[in-house]
């Protein structure tokens, strides 16, 4: 379903913001901001599972907006329930631990910045 959906023009202005309470380009703006950190962190690996970055921020801004818990977000991704667990908190972990090139900016309130 994931990758109809982030391929679809058609969606962006529908799927986006019910799902992930933002719009596609708000959350691309914020996958290049967190770019570069992810980088240093993590590689440049393209990506894990097949996931990307843009991906694994929309799986977690997924997963944090419904109460469907992993299982849900699985489904929608096309991932494992184990797979999606591993990608989420790696996500949450990164976002709590990193700051954005902007002196004494917590990419948490960037973050909520765009979202709103």
């Amino acid at each position: 379903m994931w990758n109809e959906v982030k391929n679809n023009p058609l969606m962006e202005d529908t799927w986006f913001p019910d799902n992930l309470r933002c719009s596609k380009s708000s959350l691309l703006q914020i996958a290049d901001m967190m770019r570069p950190k992810w980088s240093e962190i993590y590689g440049n690996k393209i990506g894990i599972y097949g996931m990307k970055l843009f991906d694994i921020l929309a799986m977690t801004m997924c997963h944090l907006a419904h109460t469907g818990g992993y299982q849900q977000t699985a489904n929608i991704f096309g991932l494992s329930k184990p797979q999606t667990v591993r990608l989420v908190r790696r996500m949450l972990k990164f976002l709590n631990h990193i700051q954005i090139v902007q002196p004494k900016c917590n990419m948490k309130i960037v973050i909520l910045g765009l979202l709103y």
